[in-house]
């Protein structure tokens, strides 16, 4: 199988600097880990947010985007299960991130 590179966003990083050692060391398994399989068995779509995908990682979730066409995999926010608003980039029909007016 082949090893994608995995970009991690700076609201990513901030996200997961600002967790306790040990969930930090998990969600960081999580991402290493999508490397390999950018499709774990426990992954699903993030509901509403297509092409969103999620995987969780104890009380969190890792919010990622993964493409085989266009590596790499890129990690957007580590939030909480609890969160109720999860904000994402739009993505436009070519794939890309659309531009805010």
């Amino acid at each position: 199988m082949a090893a994608y590179m995995i970009g991690v966003r700076p609201r990513a990083r901030r996200s997961l600097w600002q967790l306790d050692p040990s969930a930090q060391k998990a969600i960081a398994q999580a991402i290493d880990g999508l490397a390999t399989d950018p499709r774990p068995p426990d992954f699903l779509p993030l509901t509403g947010h297509r092409p969103y995908l999620r995987v969780r990682s104890g009380d969190y979730r890792v919010i990622y985007t993964a493409d085989e066409a266009i590596p790499p995999v890129e990690a957007i926010d580590i939030p909480p299960l609890q969160a109720p608003d999860i904000k994402v980039p739009e993505i436009n029909a070519d794939g890309e991130q659309a531009e805010r007016p």
